[in-house]
């Protein structure tokens, strides 16, 4: 459930009540937009996928607009500017351009010592 606050009234409304399985980020934007990083619900699966649904203040479900791979455990979830979405896992960051969201880029990968170098925007080794 989402709830809505507004600074300096007392009242809570409850934006999204439903559709929402095992919501960890959030991110919203000015013109009402609500982009909720979910995992899928589905019980025929043995590894959950991560999956990012938009909802707007006219309607009345989410609608998924990026997914990630099975059995991914994503993290946290950024928008920039041009409202490319950002998904971190526990591997790796992406990125979905906008404004089609059909374009997937690794951008971060995480790697150990000696491993070889993984195709992305910036590969990072943890020591």
């Amino acid at each position: 459930r989402v709830k809505k606050y507004i600074t300096g009234e007392d009242s809570v409304s409850t934006i999204i009540s439903q559709g929402l399985f095992k919501p960890t980020s959030i991110y919203v934007i000015c013109d009402d937009q609500i982009y909720i990083l979910d995992s899928t619900n589905d019980e025929e699966l043995i590894e959950r996928s991560c999956i990012v649904k938009l909802w707007t203040t006219s309607s009345n479900e989410g609608r998924i607009i990026a997914k990630e791979v099975k059995g991914s455990i994503c993290y946290n979830l950024y928008l920039d500017l041009d409202r490319n979405i950002y998904l971190s896992t526990e591997n790796d960051v992406r990125k979905w351009f906008a404004p089609t969201l059909m374009t997937v880029l690794v951008c971060i990968t995480t790697i150990r010592r000696n491993a070889p170098y993984k195709n992305g925007c910036i590969t990072v080794q943890w020591v």
